[in-house]
């Protein structure tokens, strides 16, 4: 008689929890990583019993009560789909049917009681569905492959009709998902055309009703969001978004949800499809933006929306928050028929909520249930908080706080102690208001959460907390306004050491393109990393510029009437000290520039001369641009700020200020009672090298400049692989002609001699603006 094998345990099957632990901090450690790395679908509750096992330590009455709770969420197996795919790619539900996806093309309904296949759609006319919507007894699915857009009967699945263009004529590009919006009575179909980047809406007979959206990253909305005029439109920005979700948001209101793929992010629209906020799915492992091969999916909760994400390659699924916050993770290998089978999916249904229960269907159409309480965020974080007592997000989730929603909450607590168990208000306020947040809309909807948390602590009997809350949101704004700041005038005064590190690798660049005739550019490639410090400085001011403005929008309100006057008072003395920085700058240039040399006859001390300095004024002006601009804003909210000697600081500003971009904004700050400032009493520091001799200098580099282009005319190499070449020998010329007209006598001679450098500067002369303040205003240079 054969030996009967033994079998061996899968694979797949998690450990249980150990039998006991040697200390608290052990076990709740292991609790914790299974909570957030993947809990399986079921069987923990029963490891609870060991605990308090073998070490005798008591876990706490509120702790062990939390896992008891969260333990017990299971995923219960509810039946299965006959003849089902293999792969699963979307899933929808009512109480009677079941409609699946396959990856492989075509969709199949089965009945949902007995799982038997009732009819199936062909590849030929779903090849690879993008997504699927219900309404009535109409099912409405994309074809991403053939870029159409299908309405067929749900109970036959028989082609009701089909769309291939949007309100515009242009085709549909890969659509994806499909969402129904019902508001005021009536109905839209809202479709995620993917690679167009943007949503196109539908009525529900097909009739196209408009679009919204462009392609672009979310760094390029910031700059969108940030730079845009006040009664500009705003742009809603989308870099290949996959499934559209229509839910309750958290405040009540009818939303739309759209999972952007290419910026790893979930963007929330209002009913109009008007932006409302973004919410990162990043986990704290992740380096750079998720670009999920699974699903995202929102769904309306009973206390706001969840967003699930079930990520194939991890092969979890992830419950969040409606601000990403996340709550509990599921390892979905033990559903699996094999976790070999790397083909194998799990779906979750992305219907509507029936009193059947949320499905979730894995290979071959074996059917799950999501407990109803995986879907409350509210209830989640509450249990979650005994547990990760410093997870600061977790508090306003689990006292349902909605950002912009003016009411005040019941706290379920009695002390600070049970609001957050292991933060302070100063602590809990530092987490919530992260300077990485400021820029993304977060960070605003964080200091009204804290304030919707100060009136509920006021209006109970935690009045000493809500004082403490309030003082603690003051603090970090005056705090990160500092930060920034501080930052900020550093950025724009680059260090001596980086100044020549940047002017070093830019000569070397400029010296192979001489030396080669410009046909090498092997120094720009492999300096790279050098060179983007450079390309990033003005960005970086600019970005510094945008978090300022955002924290004195939330700070100057909640300070002390004063505040703003302070505060122009210290931008009006910067921005009036980097002006004069620029000028003395202007100064050290001209005498460390040679006036008489052949232009073809380049040196490299010459050139990382050039670069430093001019890289050093364009970092100054970048900064009084952005300086000028909070000014001109914070005068316009009130006029008050510029009363007495900051009034007087402003005009000497302005009249420094001639040839930069600043100009025009210190110019209209106050029309009325404040002209601008006439060029000609303007002295700029004199330069001992120059000896008065600037109109000699200047007619010697305005002779030899052209003469070395009137012998590049018959050359044989002009313009070609030496037209790069020659576009920095121009910028160089400009350079040098622009500091010396500084010095330039303003007499006819000196205007001649300018319109001359202009014209064989060509466009590198209206590039360099900003070192001409003397003859900003001058009729050859406009």
């Amino acid at each position: 008689m054969a030996k009967r094998k033994q079998k061996k345990p899968a694979p797949h099957e998690n450990n249980p929890a150990p039998s006991g632990f040697e200390s608290l901090d052990q076990a709740l450690d292991w609790w914790r990583n299974k909570i957030r790395s993947g809990l399986p679908p079921s069987g923990l509750a029963a490891g609870l019993d060991g605990l308090t096992a073998a070490s005798g330590t008591d876990l706490g009455g509120r702790q062990l009560a939390a896992l008891e709770i969260l333990a017990g969420i299971e995923i219960e197996s509810c039946g299965a789909l006959d003849r089902a795919p293999q792969v699963a790619k979307h899933l929808i539900s009512t109480e009677e049917r079941v409609f699946v996806a396959s990856a492989a093309g075509g969709i199949t309904c089965h009945a949902r009681d007995s799982g038997k296949k009732l009819w199936s759609i062909p590849q030929e006319r779903a090849c690879q569905v993008g997504g699927m919507a219900l309404a009535d007894s109409v099912l409405f699915y994309t074809d991403s492959w053939h870029g159409k857009l299908y309405a067929a009967h749900s109970g036959t699945g028989g082609e009701l009709w089909r769309a291939d263009s949007a309100s515009d004529g242009s085709p549909l590009l890969a659509p994806a998902g499909v969402a129904i919006l019902n508001s005021d009575d009536t109905s839209l179909m809202i479709v995620s055309d993917s690679a167009a980047h943007r949503l196109c809406m539908f009525s529900l007979d097909g009739s196209p009703q408009g679009m919204c959206g462009r392609r672009g990253l979310d760094e390029e909305e910031i700059a969108h969001l940030n730079s845009a005029p006040a009664d500009a439109a705003i742009v809603q920005y989308f870099e290949y978004p996959r499934e559209v979700f229509a839910a309750t948001d958290s405040d009540g209101s009818p939303a739309v949800f759209v999972w952007d793929s290419g910026n790893g992010r979930v963007v929330v629209l209002t009913a109009a499809l008007e932006r409302k906020r973004s919410v990162s799915i990043a986990d704290d492992r992740d380096e750079v933006k998720p670009r999920i091969a699974g699903q995202v999916t929102v769904l309306a909760g009973p206390s706001g929306p969840v967003i699930l994400v079930v990520d194939d390659a991890r092969r979890v699924l992830s419950v969040r928050g409606s601000e990403g916050e996340q709550l509990l993770t599921y390892d979905l290998t033990p559903l699996m028929k094999s976790p070999r089978r790397k083909a194998e999916s799990i779906r979750v249904d992305c219907g509507t909520i029936g009193s059947g229960g949320r499905l979730m269907a894995a290979g071959n159409g074996r059917l799950f249930r999501l407990p109803d309480m995986l879907l409350d965020p509210r209830l989640l974080a509450g249990n979650l908080l005994p547990l990760f007592p410093a997870d600061c997000r977790l508090v306003p989730a689990r006292l349902g706080i909605v950002p912009g929603v003016r009411k005040t909450v019941s706290l379920p607590a009695s002390n600070w102690d049970e609001i957050s168990p292991g933060l302070d208000p100063a602590a809990l306020t530092a987490c919530l208001l992260d300077e990485d947040d400021i820029l993304s809309g977060r960070f605003e909807r964080s200091v009204a959460v804290l304030e919707s948390l100060t009136g509920s602590l006021d209006s109970g009997s935690m009045s000493t907390g809500a004082s403490a809350l309030k003082q603690a949101v003051s603090a970090r704004l005056a705090e990160l306004r500092e930060q920034i700041y501080a930052n900020l005038l550093r950025r724009c005064r680059p260090s001596a050491g980086k100044l020549k590190n940047w002017s070093d690798v830019r000569a070397e660049v400029d010296m192979e393109l001489y030396q080669s005739r410009g046909r090498s550019s092997s120094a720009e490639l492999r300096m790279d990393d050098e060179l983007e410090q450079i390309r990033e400085l003005e960005p970086s001011i600019r970005r510094l510029g945008w978090c300022l403005k955002a924290v004195h929008k939330l700070l100057i309100p909640r300070g002390n009437g004063s505040l703003a006057a302070d505060i122009v008072e210290k931008l009006l003395d910067d921005l009036n000290r980097l002006l004069d920085e620029r000028l003395e700058s202007l100064a050290v240039i001209a005498g460390h520039l040679e006036y008489g040399r052949d232009p073809q006859r380049v040196h490299r001390d010459e050139i990382q001369a050039a670069h430093a300095a001019d890289l050093r004024i364009t970092a100054l002006a970048d900064a009084a641009l952005v300086l000028s601009a909070e000014i001109s804003r914070l005068a316009a909210l009130n006029p008050a700020v510029l009363d007495g000697d900051r009034r007087e600081t402003l005009a000497g500003c302005l009249k420094k200020s001639s040839g930069l971009a600043c100009r025009e904004i210190l110019a209209g700050i106050d029309k009325q009672q404040l002209e601008p400032a006439d060029n000609g009493g303007l002295t700029l520091p004199a330069v001992p090298e120059l000896n008065g001799n600037t109109g000699e200098c200047l007619r010697l580099l305005v002779n030899n400049m052209a003469s070395y282009l009137k012998k590049l005319e018959t050359a044989a190499e002009q313009g070609g692989k030496f037209g790069l070449v020659l576009q920095r020998q121009r910028h160089l010329f400009a350079l040098k002609a622009s500091v010396l007209s500084n010095f330039l006598a303003s007499n006819d001679q000196g205007r001649e001699l300018l319109e001359e450098a202009r014209t064989i500067a060509g466009d590198a002369w209206r590039e360099l603006d900003k070192l001409r303040p003397a003859w900003a205003g001058a009729e050859t240079d406009r």
